[in-house]
């Protein structure tokens, strides 16, 4: 589930808080939340993308986490991306997913480091 503030660019006339809809967000299964304008074209398309992330995660039946050895930032998105599959499936349980995590180098194009098909972060 994701829950949409509408019409973000309209702040004089605002009467619903960005951090009321981050709350109820929260209370709802820590769905995701964003605010979006299609007048100022403010996450317009990330709100189909999401969606259809979601159904991907949700319907899913094992993962590869793949990151760049050569780019930090990269791996410290996987936490992120771990957690999104946990939330969508509503599981806490990692041990019981399919996740492959890979380093890969693309100027060499080849997979350097593969983790176990089933682990978990502590």
């Amino acid at each position: 589930m994701i829950l949409v503030g509408n019409k973000c660019d309209l702040e004089d006339e605002r009467v619903v808080g960005k951090e009321q809809g981050q709350n109820l967000a929260r209370q709802w299964n820590n769905c995701a939340f964003l605010e979006s304008s299609a007048k100022s074209k403010i996450n317009v398309n990330e709100e189909q993308f999401t969606a259809m992330r979601d159904l991907y995660m949700k319907n899913g039946q094992g993962f590869a986490l793949v990151y760049s050895i050569t780019a930090q930032s990269t791996f410290n998105d996987l936490q992120d991306l771990r957690e999104q599959i946990l939330r969508v499936k509503d599981t806490e349980d990692c041990c019981c997913l399919s996740l492959l995590m890979v380093g890969s180098c693309l100027s060499m194009a080849l997979v350097f480091k593969c983790e176990s098909l089933s682990f978990c972060w502590e």
